[in-house]
């Protein structure tokens, strides 16, 4: 069933795209607006195998090559400062505008998008989790994916029995399963995720984790990419969801995070991602208070002269939604 709705939404994009349809529609939309793109992860199908993250957030190389392609053909790239510029002053984008945008600052930016972006000189803007940048911390969503994916597979009677405890399940345990149970984890309190996640640890004491491909940026890597065009910006201090926060807490992963940025970069820091596309009235009050210009949701929509700076609208990217050009062209336009 899967395969065939594929195959329809592929037949349909096509005819749209190649019939001239939706480069008319662009233009209809577009007038004056700008669309925001959220990517998080690119990466060759090979690289997969070794990655923990939701499909969700991830779009392969040959993919995202395409993508750059329409882009350059059809749309207005615009770097954050002119974005800004247009914001501040209220008004109107070139028509079809586009800011492409990562999350979370992976090493894929760097090994895989990075060159893609340099061949066009396309701008791109990356908003980083200050703890996670140049270390070997993992986000809990990956390290549990990773961990209970290890238990799954050790064979061990322990183990599949206090995976059945934690789960609620006995009889499906594989990676897609496992993948649904540490996304509904999300809506939970922080103080139960880590409960969680150190029963997960305990259980696997003296267990070290295999190699895997869920690592962030170096900041070499980060400073070398500034110096070549790439503009980088705040995604918090812990990524974690600032409306589940205390006010001083959220303060504090506002504040501390453009402090500590703008001292690592050496430039005003000026735009926030909220982790998770996650905010509030007190969020963007906040952000506002904390010196920023910028706040980025991931509501779906446009943005056009009346968007209120810090709840900007971006529309998110994986490569289910954009595999080929047509499709791409759908998602953007809102079509899938």
């Amino acid at each position: 069933m899967r395969v065939i709705r594929r195959t329809i939404k592929s037949l349909i994009a096509a005819l749209l795209y190649y019939s001239g349809i939706l480069s008319l529609l662009a233009r209809r939309r577009l007038r004056g607006k700008a669309v925001v793109l959220t990517y998080h992860r690119v990466m060759a199908p090979r690289q997969r195998a070794d990655c923990h993250s939701n499909p969700g957030i991830i779009v392969h190389n040959a993919a995202f090559r395409k993508h750059l392609e329409l882009l350059t053909e059809l749309f207005h790239v615009l770097p954050l400062g002119e974005f800004a510029t247009h914001m501040k002053n209220k008004t109107g984008f070139p028509d079809k505008s586009c800011l492409i945008t990562f999350d979370d600052g992976w090493v894929d930016n760097h090994e895989n998008a990075f060159p893609l972006l340099s061949e066009r000189d396309l701008p791109a803007t990356i908003f980083l989790p200050f703890n996670y940048i140049g270390c070997k911390l993992m986000f809990w969503q990956e390290e549990l994916n990773l961990r209970l994916g290890m238990i799954a597979s050790s064979g061990r009677e322990e183990d599949c029995k206090f995976l059945s405890q934690l789960t609620g399940c006995t009889t499906n345990t594989g990676r897609e399963y496992i993948s649904n149970y540490v996304s509904q984890l999300k809506r939970n309190d922080y103080s139960e995720i880590n409960a969680v996640l150190e029963s997960v640890r305990k259980q696997q004491q003296g267990i070290s984790l295999p190699q895997h491909y869920d690592r962030y940026l170096s900041w070499d890597q980060v400073i070398g990419m500034q110096k070549a065009g790439i503009d980088f910006q705040s995604h918090s201090l812990s990524h974690r969801i600032l409306p589940r926060l205390e006010p001083d807490a959220i303060e504090r992963e506002l504040i501390d995070s453009r402090r500590l940025l703008e001292t690592r970069l050496g430039k005003p820091v000026m735009a926030i991602a909220y982790p998770n596309g996650d905010t509030s009235p007190l969020v963007e009050s906040l952000a506002e208070k904390s010196g920023y210009q910028l706040g980025f949701t991931t509501r779906k929509g446009y943005v056009d002269k009346n968007t209120p700076e810090y709840a900007i609208p971006r529309i998110n990217i994986h490569n289910n939604s954009s595999y080929n050009k047509p499709v791409f062209l759908c998602t953007i336009l809102g079509i899938f």
